[in-house]
């Protein structure tokens, strides 16, 4: 295994570097089926930026009825399913380092089933948070999101050089106590799936006390 060699990203302000689309050298449009393969697998991801640098995180993507789910040991879990538009739409979302899952009650959008340089998509839904050990509901709330496509990025590896198609979600969930604002964003090479995620989240609870929590995963191939 090799692993990816990315450019480093400050998620905190503009994000990662990308260069101007060019759909002649980019081969756009792309489908979600060709980012984001529905197939079963693992591997590991290796933790670049946040608190855990230099940790590996393995990860598997399996079936489980009529949904996928990405998990990220000791970190993620994302539920998933693709629906008869082609469009591939999140579920559920699990911080398994704080037992805390968001459910959206309309799923928000992970991949359209055809991004080119124009993809841009918005909504608003509503969100209920659990605690996943007693399976209770905490809150509940809503969150206005967004998926823009940015970009494209030249990857590295001793295999060879590649294209990065890089997408940007932004989620606002308003609950009673609490804000969330997140940044992610994901990173694709076309037939191998998502091979870096990055996370800028900020989280103000009752308008006074200030989390922040910034980090990023690279797969190895």
């Amino acid at each position: 295994m090799v692993l990816l060699v990315l450019s480093a990203s400050t998620l905190a302000s503009a994000g990662p570097s990308v260069v101007q689309v060019d759909q002649t050298q980019t081969d756009l449009p792309v489908t979600a089926e060709e980012l984001m393969p529905l197939e079963a697998g693992r591997g590991v991801y290796f933790v670049t930026e946040g608190a855990q640098k230099g940790k590996q995180v393995p990860f598997t993507f399996e079936q489980h009825g009529d949904r996928w789910v990405l998990t990220k040991y000791e970190l993620v879990r994302h539920e998933l399913h693709r629906d008869q538009k082609g469009n591939l739409l999140i579920d559920r979302e699990t911080d398994l380092r704080e037992d805390r899952q968001i459910e959206y009650v309309s799923p928000i959008l992970l991949l359209p089933a055809t991004v080119d340089s124009n993809t841009s998509f918005s909504g608003k839904t509503r969100v209920i948070v659990r605690n996943t050990r007693t399976r209770s509901v905490k809150y509940h709330g809503t969150c206005h999101w967004q998926l823009d496509f940015i970009g494209v990025g030249p990857v590295g590896t001793p295999a060879g050089s590649f294209q990065t198609y890089r997408l940007r979600a932004r989620r606002a969930i308003d609950l009673p106590l609490a804000q969330i604002s997140m940044t992610i964003d994901f990173e694709y090479i076309r037939g191998k799936g998502m091979v870096a995620t990055g996370i800028d989240q900020t989280i103000r609870s009752l308008g006074l006390f200030t989390n922040r929590d910034i980090w990023r995963l690279e797969r190895f191939p």
